[in-house]
């Protein structure tokens, strides 16, 4: 028996039955970003079988989110239930497709203040500057390069 292929058009469907059943704000807990870029850039991977092998983990994904979306759940708990499904499918990209998680640029600005010190204690203080802002000027391009092309999850 020969399953049938799943189709973006259908995945992409399926999205939009979800998006239009809950509100933007709780887009977060349920991964509808990741999930769009996921679908978008499905035909991106070389290799047929791996593009079917994505699209039935979307697709069990959406599933699985619709059936707990129809029930009474508590967001955290649901986004906590869904993690392990979703990063599945964010490994796949990562790996296969170069994607990046999306960023959070406070995480950033903390790492590099340190990174700061650190070269401070041990060089000029411009130097360390010019350090950090030449890795943090690297970082934010890469990452906002990535972010056009909706590479990220």
């Amino acid at each position: 028996m020969t399953e049938e292929k799943v189709s973006i058009e259908s995945l992409q469907e399926k999205l939009d039955v979800i998006i239009h059943s809950i509100t933007r704000k709780k887009w977060k807990y349920y991964h509808i970003e990741s999930i769009q870029n996921f679908i978008y850039h499905l035909n991106s991977f070389p290799s047929e079988r791996t593009r079917e092998r994505v699209a039935i983990k979307i697709e069990s994904y959406l599933s699985l989110l619709q059936d707990k979306i129809n029930e009474e759940h508590d967001v955290h708990s649901l986004a906590r239930e869904l993690y392990p499904s979703i990063w599945s499918i964010a490994d796949e990209y990562k790996h296969g497709l170069d994607f990046i998680k999306k960023p959070s640029y406070f995480f950033n600005v903390i790492i590099w203040v340190g990174l700061f010190f650190i070269l401070k204690s041990s060089f000029d203080t411009l130097i360390g500057l010019g350090v950090v802002a030449a890795i943090a000027i690297v970082t934010v391009i890469r990452t906002q390069m990535k972010i056009k092309a909706r590479r990220y999850f």
